[in-house]
């Protein structure tokens, strides 16, 4: 394929299942696409937005399934983000033991776009409740390796500096709202 000839991950996005809570939907049939996919190209490396997981429809016994084939598939990295924590269709306490137990396949992401100040803000605390709740390994992992490795990208020397400035950043880019606001409030007074 042309992801692994230029050595770069394919990034998925779809359901597992229909979003339906029928009844007589008790199975996960999006999946054997993805199986397909998986088993036809073993050294394709694809990341999973969101493990397949929506807001709609019946996720019973779905972490079973989820471990499965992060088993079957070596080749497959989960992503989690701050929806699939939000909504919680798998409990995060069997999310982190899913974690775990596959802690070279799961990375953290956010597709959050053009509100960074807020709803970015609140995505990193979900997302930071999640690896809080791993060991410190499977968070460090969790956290920048496994994407490092996905993408073939270089670990910076000191995680925490890093960290550190994305911080610093997020709370600059809070004092410039903050004081863009007040410049705004300032004017439309002082036009009255």
């Amino acid at each position: 394929t042309l992801c692994e000839s230029l050595g770069m991950p394919l990034v998925v996005r779809h359901n597992a299942g229909s979003e339906s809570t029928k009844k007589y939907k008790d199975d996960f049939e999006y999946i054997p696409e993805l199986q397909k996919l998986l088993a036809d190209f073993p050294n394709l490396r694809v990341l999973w937005v969101g493990g397949g997981i929506f807001n709609l429809g019946t996720w019973e016994e779905y972490e079973v399934k989820l471990a499965e084939l992060l088993q079957t598939y070596s080749n497959l990295t989960i992503s989690v983000s701050a929806e699939v924590i939000e909504w919680n269709s798998i409990p995060m306490p069997k999310l982190v033991e899913i974690a775990e137990k596959f802690p070279q396949q799961f990375v953290v992401g956010t597709s959050t776009r053009g509100e960074f100040i807020s709803k970015y803000a609140s995505d990193i605390r979900l997302i930071g409740s999640f690896l809080r709740c791993l060991s410190p390994f499977t968070a460090s992992r969790v956290r920048y390796a496994n994407a490092a490795k996905l993408f073939e990208l270089s670990a910076p020397e000191n995680q925490k500096e890093v960290m550190q400035k994305v911080t610093t950043g997020i709370q600059k880019g809070r004092v410039k709202e903050q004081e863009s606001r007040a410049a705004s409030l300032k004017s439309v007074i002082v036009q009255r």
